[in-house]
């Protein structure tokens, strides 16, 4: 199975997008089984209502988790990790080792792409080299 995961394809990012970025991303969707949607909850709870339609499943998850996010729940804090992009990241519970996704994500061809290269998608390779899942960066998906 082919999947594809997206990181923060949303409207608070827009203007960052390459011009022809969301008919690309469009256009990508007949490519892949299943495409899931790592969402900030920014500016908004869904993706760009241009690519909503191709997202089979939206991870709650963005960037800035620190330790003291989680001091009163020692069980969310083991799950705070160090990260590249930013200081800290966290894994969210759909990639934890056991987890239904994250047993179809092991056994999957994973792709990723969306984000800020250096920023949120770095932060979410971190992620996932955390939990072990393999994945290839498609760069024409990257928007910033």
């Amino acid at each position: 199975m082919d999947v594809l995961i997206l990181v923060h394809i949303e409207n608070v990012f827009r203007d960052k997008f390459p011009y022809d970025y969301l008919t690309i991303m469009q256009e990508c969707a007949e490519k892949y089984d299943r495409i899931i949607h790592c969402t900030s909850c920014i500016d908004d709870l869904h993706p760009c209502p241009e690519i909503r339609w191709m997202v089979g499943q939206e991870i709650d998850w963005s960037w800035g988790y620190e330790p003291e996010v989680f001091e009163d729940d020692p069980n969310e804090l083991v799950w705070v990790i160090p990260a590249s992009g930013h200081e800290y990241t966290w894994v969210p519970e759909e990639l934890r080792e056991g987890a239904s996704l994250w047993r179809l994500l092991k056994q999957s061809t994973v792709h990723v792409g969306g984000g800020f290269e250096t920023e949120c998608l770095q932060d979410f390779l971190d992620v996932l080299d955390y939990v072990e899942i393999d994945y290839s960066v498609v760069r024409d998906y990257v928007y910033g």
